[in-house]
């Protein structure tokens, strides 16, 4: 029988991992094919940032895969996007690319909403009020998910389900801007898909994907309440601890 994360201690705060989990895509994969396709970059900048991203890709992926050097991993992902326009994140957010059939770039998960709307009214019958539901990200920053989660039919999607995400409860990186362009820095602190976990309460569930999982189980982080939402139905759960 599969047991509820809500079968220990009563659960307060929900959070929920950004990159395919909370939306369909990776984030910073879609913002590169975006420059790249568009008319915001000049053919010399494309290739220069053709470049810098496929090599830095390629790093980050590499160091990632270690707790050591996951904050490394992050820094060398975002130098990728030294001296883009900060503006363009707001265009990402709305923009319908052809090869989509008139979806956006970024679209809510719909998946997870069946997920997380059964763990949000479990909640409420057990403890009689209403969870906390934040959002945690390693690769995607503040700015781009406070962005989405504004935007008309992510708000209205989230609303049909009764769901309710804080907007001061994102935990996330924050980019550096200078002029308007992306320094390619961050600020501090740095967030890494393993240190995040440490600050996770025991009142919390943390909802993601097999790449989360993997996380939870590499750093044996016995506090944290994971659920897989890709492993899930509406009505089972299999908690990871």
């Amino acid at each position: 029988m599969h047991a509820s994360p809500l079968d220990e201690k009563p659960v307060k705060t929900i959070i929920i991992d950004f990159d395919r989990t909370l939306i369909r895509e990776n984030l910073l994969i879609q913002w590169v094919l975006f420059l790249l396709s568009g008319d915001r970059l000049s053919m010399r900048r494309k290739l220069v940032f053709f470049t810098r991203s496929f090599y830095g890709g390629l790093e980050s992926i590499l160091l990632s895969r270690s707790p050591s050097f996951a904050e490394r991993a992050v820094r060398v992902a975002y130098q990728t996007f030294m001296g883009i326009e900060a503006e363009s994140i707001q265009d990402l957010m709305t923009n319908k690319p052809i090869w989509k059939g008139g979806a956006y770039s970024i679209n809510l998960n719909h998946e997870l909403l069946p997920v997380l709307s059964h763990i949000t009214e479990q909640t409420r019958r057990e403890t009689l009020s209403e969870p906390k539901i934040a959002v945690s990200s390693q690769g995607s920053f503040k700015a781009a998910i406070e962005i989405f989660l504004k935007r008309q039919d992510v708000v209205e999607q989230m609303a049909r389900a009764g769901i309710r995400i804080d907007p001061g409860s994102i935990i996330a990186n924050r980019l550096e801007v200078l002029e308007g362009k992306f320094t390619g820095k961050l600020r501090s602190p740095i967030i890494t898909k393993y240190n995040r976990l440490g600050s996770f309460s025991q009142n919390a569930v943390f909802i993601g994907d097999n790449e989360d999982e993997h996380a939870v189980k590499q750093l044996k982080n016995g506090k944290v309440r994971f659920v897989n939402y890709r492993k899930a139905s509406r009505l089972q759960y299999e908690p990871r601890r």
